[in-house]
Parts: structure tokens; sequence; C-alpha cells
């Protein structure tokens, strides 16, 4: 938790508009069923290759494997929090694990929907980044592991929409502008012409059982890589939403890659044209919406998930028009991340109920603005 994660940085093209960019590449290994039809002996053996090739392979970056049955609840929705960890390993999934790397630059998953997710990061829309880094350990675990893999179809996934290269491209957006002029419905459209698909980011009440636990729920923001859990334009919270590619059959990695960011690229210059015209048209409605969220944020005593996130995406907008100065995006990025519950948790070391949850978040609001 002490560790500062990278890809909050801010400083990455376009990061005023773009959260983050992530890359997560899915792998099993050949002569093995999917986990979810594999033995408790077979997921055994899945995880000793694996983490023998990945301590092998040396790296400067090299990490730890942690199984998730030695992991608390609160660790393992932590992990999910960071994006880690997929989905269905917060949710009481035990028989999975996580190699992360010591400088947070890649996790890998292990024994979810598929062998192996692995999962990389960058700050504003860099793919090439995150790809870069997923490829040479791919490439390193490729030369030790038997890859699942068909000469016509490439390589096998749990998922059909993952079929292929394997890989699925993801971009967080903050996109007010667009939300406001009633754009989003369209933008749809477009993207799915383009073989790619628009959610909107929403909380999610999460449950994690774990072994000999009880059962545990959190409201935070985590993702399967179907985007299953992921809302529709209508319930996006804070103005958030997520681009990913659609299929990985039939394309290279390359033009994945490529058609993705000519898809973020179109809607970053949409959204700055969209906050232009609602700054020209209705500049004392912005000036009020970011006025009331700094001043939710320096003086609040409980704040929910919701809200705090509305909080949000309302200063980030004001920090771009320049109506709210003195604050920096990888701070607020930051608290995108740390106001989930599971993050509060870990932090304060305990589990605690919604109302002990709220009075932390606004805590942590106060804390943050009022050194800002």
């Amino acid at each position: 938790m002490q560790n500062r994660v990278p890809w909050l940085a801010g400083g990455g093209p376009d990061g005023s508009i773009v959260v983050w960019s992530q890359c997560n590449l899915l792998r099993n290994l050949g002569g093995f069923f999917f986990p979810g039809a594999c033995s408790e002996d077979e997921i055994h053996a899945v995880e000793e290759r694996v983490v023998t090739a990945l301590d092998s392979l040396g790296t400067p970056d090299a990490g730890l494997y942690y199984p998730l049955a030695r992991l608390d609840r609160i660790e393992t929705l932590f992990l999910a929090e960071r994006r880690l960890i997929p989905f269905e390993l917060a949710h009481g999934v035990e028989r999975g694990g996580v190699y992360l790397a010591h400088d947070l630059s890649y996790g890998i998953a292990l024994n979810g929907s598929d062998h192996l997710c692995m999962t990389s990061l960058a700050s504003g829309l860099d793919l090439a980044g995150p790809w870069d880094r997923l490829n040479v350990l791919d490439d390193g675990l490729a030369s030790c592991l038997d890859y699942a893999f068909h000469k016509r179809l490439g390589y096998l996934t749990s998922s059909l929409s993952h079929v292929g290269t394997g890989l699925k491209v993801s971009v967080l957006l903050h996109l007010p502008g667009l939300v406001a002029s009633n754009a989003m419905a369209g933008l749809v459209q477009v993207a799915r012409q383009r073989r790619h698909a628009i959610h909107g980011l929403k909380p999610t009440m999460v449950s994690a059982l774990l072994p000999g636990q009880a059962s545990y729920v959190s409201e935070s923001f985590f993702s399967d890589l179907s985007g299953a859990i992921y809302g529709d334009i209508n319930e996006a919270q804070g103005d958030l939403f997520l681009l990913t590619n659609l299929s990985a059959l039939g394309m290279s990695e390359e033009e994945i890659l490529f058609r993705i960011r000519h898809t973020a690229c179109d809607i970053v210059e949409r959204e700055r044209r969209a906050r232009q015209v609602l700054l020209n048209k209705e500049r004392i409605q912005i000036e009020d919406r970011v006025a009331r969220a700094l001043g939710v944020a320096n003086s609040a005593r409980l704040l929910g998930f919701t809200e705090s996130v509305s909080v949000l995406s309302s200063i980030r907008l004001g920090l771009d028009v320049g109506l709210a100065s003195g604050y920096e995006l990888d701070g607020l990025n930051e608290l995108l991340l740390t106001l989930q519950s599971a993050h509060i948790k870990a932090r304060i070391g305990r589990d605690c109920d919604e109302w002990t949850l709220s009075m932390e978040r606004a805590g942590l609001f106060r804390a943050h603005f009022a050194r800002s």
C-alpha cells in the first residue's frame, strides 16, 4: 500500500482527459482445461509451472507471488481495486494467486477465468508502454511454458471475445463535456462501428467469500475483462467511461492498439471541443459546479462513494478549464483509487461499516485539499 502507483502520475499524453491506459494479455497452458474445469491438482500444477517460469526470467523488476488463499478479504479486494487481479478473483475464488512486480509495473493473476492474466497500466493515453512491457514478459514466459495455441485461431482463452491475440485494451476517459452535450449515445455507436465498446464506469457492490471467513461486501470500481459489470452510459458515475476492444481475433496486437488509440484520440478531441463550448455557453453553471465541489471536498464530514466520485469529476473539470488552481492531476487520480472501500480499510487496518467509510473518505478529501 505504501508503494506509489506509477500509472496515476497524470503526466501521460492527454492526461487531463485520459485517466489511465491498461493492457491485459490472457494465456492458458496447453494440456490443461481452463481453470474453471481444472481439478485442485491441476490448478496447483499450473501454479507451480508459471511461478517457476517467472522466477527463472530474472528480470530487473521481478516480484513475488501471493496465493490468494493466504491473503485476507481486505487484501484481496485491495488488489482488485488496484486493478492487479480481475473481478472473479475478488469474488471469492480462493484457488488463484497474483505475481506482483516490485515496481508495480505489472501484475500476473493466476487461475482466474484463464491460467494467466497479465496486466500493465500507464498514465494518460500511453498504450505502447504497457504493451511493450507485457510483450517482453510474454516472450520470456513462452520460452518456458507451452501455451494453448491453435494455428488458425491463435491463443485459446476461456472467453470467445479474447481468442486470437488474447489482448484486451482499456482506456479510462473523463468526459464531462460530452455528457453535458448529450453526445455519448452517438459516441457509443461510432465506437461499436469500429469494433470497440464504451461502458459507463459505476460503483459495484462486490462480495468476497474466502476460506473460513464471513461474506464481505465492498463498494468499489471493479472490472472483469468482458466489461460485464460496467453499466450503460446512463449509469456512469463521475463522467467516467471505459473504452475497450470488442474482439482479439483477426487482427495483430499492433492493429488492435492502433485502432483503439485512434478512437481514443477522436474522443479526446471531441471532449476538448465540448468543454470549450460548455465553458463559452454555461460558464456560470460550470463555475458553480466546481465551487460547490471544492466546498464539499474541503468541509464534508461524510462522503459516500458515489458523491465522492462526482466531486472529483467536477474538480478535474475545473482544473482543466482553469477554474480550480493549486491542484495536481496525480493527487486527483490517487484519490480516485484510495476512496474505494478496501483501500480505506487497509489504510486504517480494520474492517468497518459504511458510516465509518463515509467519515474516513471525507477525512481523506479534507486532508488532501487542505494541503493543496
